[in-house]
């Protein structure tokens, strides 16, 4: 079994019933450059303020639903805390269409500590408390330019991550194709930068396939922070579970381009690594879901 616990040490590198994603129709900041409500069932993008220009930032709509979360006990490559068991989304959602870039990331917080720098790439070197504050600041904007107070944006909880990453599939991947090996994956390099195709760097987003609900890079490129402490799975069957309210470590998602976390088995939508809320890499990153706290 591979470990699955990660420390804080700088620059070291770690790393069914279901719902469909909504068209592609997207809800855009009006003419006067205020922000219009989501509209629920529909995909939503908004500007981003940057110098000299805005960035947009775009988000597929994910409905109610439920799914089976963690991995069978026959899956290659499965690990001993993917107890499989029934999750129900009871409220939709938005998810990033792609993984923060740099270009989003850098005129919010200030600072860009990426080894492989490109506005069309993932942040990097980003830990949990960092991306966050991202969040937070996101949603300060938003809100200034007439997202509604109920509205805000965060990182997505284990159940909402994997819910989104399996797309309706009951496969180990996005794209409902079989998973065939723990080092090597055909059916995963056609949507996924990992150790076998990477070039052990971190490329710009949207370059694979997405997966079945269009959302690209849930699996590879960089290594995902979910909202949730790391804790073991129930058994029973669960509704909106958001982890428990205190632990030693959250939780990254998705695998990532190189390294011991880079290999295919690490790509899985049920994989997951516990890391503390400090730990940097150049392999991690996150993405965005938008919630109405109505």
């Amino acid at each position: 079994m591979r470990k699955k616990f990660l420390t804080h040490f700088k620059n070291a590198f770690v790393v069914a019933s279901l719902c469909c994603a909504a068209p592609i129709i997207t809800s855009v900041n009006s003419a006067d450059n205020t922000i219009s409500t989501p509209e629920e069932g529909k995909n939503f993008s908004l500007s981003i303020p940057a110098d000299p220009k805005e960035v947009l930032l775009e988000l597929i709509y994910i409905s109610p639903g439920s799914f089976s979360m963690g991995s069978p006990s026959l899956e290659i490559g499965r690990d001993e805390d993917e107890t499989l068991h029934r999750v129900n989304i009871s409220n939709g959602y938005w998810i990033g269409r792609f993984e923060i870039t740099q270009e989003q990331y850098e005129p919010l917080m200030k600072e860009n500590l990426a080894k492989w720098k490109g506005a069309n790439i993932p942040a990097q070197s980003i830990t949990y408390d960092k991306a966050l504050e991202f969040c937070k600041k996101l949603t300060k904007a938003a809100q200034d330019k007439g997202l509604p107070q109920n509205y805000r944006f965060t990182l997505p909880t284990e159940a909402q991550w994997e819910y989104a990453a399996r797309a309706g599939s009951i496969s180990a991947l996005g794209n409902g194709k079989t998973f065939t090996g723990k080092e090597s994956c055909p059916n995963l390099n056609e949507i996924a930068w990992f150790s076998e195709n990477s070039e052990n760097k971190v490329h710009p987003i949207g370059l694979k396939q997405p997966n079945n609900w269009g959302i690209y890079d849930m699996q590879g490129n960089v290594a995902e922070w979910c909202l949730d402490f790391y804790a073991p799975y129930p058994s029973d069957s669960v509704t909106d579970p958001m982890g428990p309210d205190k632990g030693n470590g959250r939780v990254l998602r998705g695998g990532s381009y190189a390294g011991w976390y880079g290999d295919a088995a690490s790509c899985r939508t049920a994989c997951r690594i516990s890391a503390q809320s400090s730990y940097v890499s150049y392999g991690t990153g996150f993405r965005v879901i938008l919630t109405n706290e109505k």
